[in-house]
């Protein structure tokens, strides 16, 4: 179980008649605001309607309540989203914390401790996503920036550049050095020299 119930079951199971209800519903007396995505590529949070911010809720957490979810961390590599939903429940509004992250094919979502105002979650979980809620975050999010952008090709070039450029001040600090020990040798060979012509 991904949240811990405070609340009667009846209350927060999933109405029977779900297509009849507020798409912005995440439990009875709950509804979604909006929301927002953070994570890799996005500069700023993006925002997410109310009505996806409560379709995405709405495709998980009651599987995770009365289903019976996979309990799983992402795997290693998976690349990671936090989520924030914005709720009001029976008129007081807070914020929910969500985790989504995805791996070619494969999804989870899960949440932080954290108070819900009508059910909590004492620990970080994590569950195995159902199709649905793929298909809801997605809807909610849109397109967002490849895992893997092309900015670190493009840092590697100009890395290289700068490693070249290094390359040419070590090389030009050589050859300086180089006259310099050579202008030393000759002026000692000079005084040498001038110390064995005898005098006149």
């Amino acid at each position: 179980m991904l949240v811990a119930v405070v609340l009667a079951p009846a209350i927060l199971a999933p109405p029977a008649h779900a297509a009849d209800t507020d798409p912005r519903q995440i439990v009875p007396n709950a509804i979604a605001l909006g929301g927002s995505i953070t994570g890799p590529g996005l500069g700023t949070p993006r925002s997410i309607t109310a009505e996806n911010a409560g379709r995405f809720m709405q495709s998980w957490l009651g599987f995770s309540i009365f289903g019976q979810p996979i309990k799983q961390k992402p795997s290693p590599g998976a690349t990671r989203y936090n989520l924030t939903i914005h709720q009001q429940y029976r008129g007081a509004k807070s914020d929910l914390k969500v985790f989504y992250a995805v791996k070619g094919r494969q999804a989870w979502v899960g949440m932080p401790a954290q108070s819900l105002g009508w059910a909590f979650v004492p620990k970080e979980s994590w569950i195995v996503a159902p199709e649905k809620t793929v298909t809801t975050f997605k809807a909610a999010v849109g397109d967002l920036p490849s895992a893997s952008p092309s900015t670190p090709s493009g840092r590697t070039t100009s890395s290289s550049g700068g490693s070249s450029a290094w390359v040419w001040f070590v090389v030009a600090g050589a050859l300086l050095v180089v006259i310099a020990l050579g202008l030393m040798v000759r002026r000692r060979i000079r005084k040498r020299d001038r110390s064995l012509t005898p005098a006149a």
